[in-house]
Order: structure tokens, then sequence, then C-alpha cells
């Protein structure tokens, strides 16, 4: 690619990027905003978290909504970057673009299934009175019961798996590109 298609190109896409980017910090500002406003923070035990987060789960998947529709923005705009470090080095991996894109996009993916996940779960958790981790046991083993219950969740476990994939990938392109 010559010089000037370079350019032009970089020009074309520039604007959009710089929107996506801007995009971004709105969306995980007006998360964090949503967020704020629940009482999760107050719970001392994964129980009442679970608790708390049956209460106000409507607005904790608003905010996993906005999370992940950042997170998407944020692909578009390391793929701007990737391209436009990749025709000033004959030696950056074009194929790496890839995983430019997916790791973003997993973790949002990741975070609206561990929203949902976590709405189901502790939907059934107060449904059932808490029945599947008594309170006759102690805190530690009431927390340890919680944490199987969200580790036994599929939708969870895939949401697990999506988290790990997107934070290596977004790491792996962030690093990647931001070396050459």
């Amino acid at each position: 690619m010559r010089r000037t298609e370079i350019i032009d190109r970089e020009r074309r896409w520039a604007r959009p990027a710089a929107i996506a980017a801007f995009g971004v910090l709105v969306l995980f500002v007006i998360s964090i905003i949503v967020q704020s406003g629940t009482d999760l923070s107050s719970a001392d035990t994964e129980a009442e978290t679970l608790r708390a987060y049956e209460a106000e789960a409507g607005t904790m998947k608003v905010s996993a909504i906005l999370n992940a529709l950042a997170f998407a923005l944020l692909a578009p705009v390391l793929a701007y970057l990737f391209k436009a470090a990749e025709a000033r080095s004959d030696r950056m991996r074009g194929a790496l673009i890839g995983i430019v894109i997916a790791g973003p996009l997993f973790l949002a993916a990741a975070l609206v299934l561990q929203a949902f996940a976590l709405d189901s779960i502790s939907s059934d958790f107060v449904a059932s009175d808490g029945a599947a981790c008594p309170d006759t046991q102690s805190e530690a083993d009431q927390d340890q019961c919680v944490e199987d219950l969200i580790a036994d969740d599929s939708m969870a476990q895939v949401s697990s798996g999506l988290q790990l994939a997107g934070s290596l990938g977004l790491v792996v392109g962030v690093v990647y590109t931001s070396l050459w």
C-alpha cells in the first residue's frame, strides 16, 4: 500500500475511531453511575450479595449491558490503531487483528452472560429462601456454598471462559499494537 493510500485510510477512519473511543468513555461512566445506586457494596457475605443482587437485578443488567457496549466499541478503536501500526512496520503480523477485535467482544459477551447468570442464580437462591446454603452453617461455609453455586452454573462457566479469553486477547492486542 502506498503512503498516500495509508494516510487517506487513516484520515477516513480517524473520526469514527475517535467517536468510538469517546463512546467507550461515556458508556463506562454511565455504567458506573447506574451501578453506584445499588446496595451491593453494603453486603458482608456472599449470601447477602446474592440477595442484594436479586433486588437490584434490573439495574445490574443495565450496567452490564452498558459495560458490554463500551467493550464492543473498544474493538474498532483498537483495530484502527492496529492497522495504523501495521502500515508502519513490515514485521508486524497482520493476522493478529483477529485477537485485537475478539478480545473486547469476548469481554462484552462475558459481562452480559455473567449478569444474566447471576440474575438466575440469585433468583433461585432467594426463591428457595437460601435452602441451598442453610443459615445454620458458619459464614465461611455459607460463602463457600454460594461460590460453589455460582461455579456450578453453566452460564457462569461460559462467562468465565469468555472473560479469560477476552482478557488475554485484550492484553495481547493492546501490548502487541503498542510495541509497534
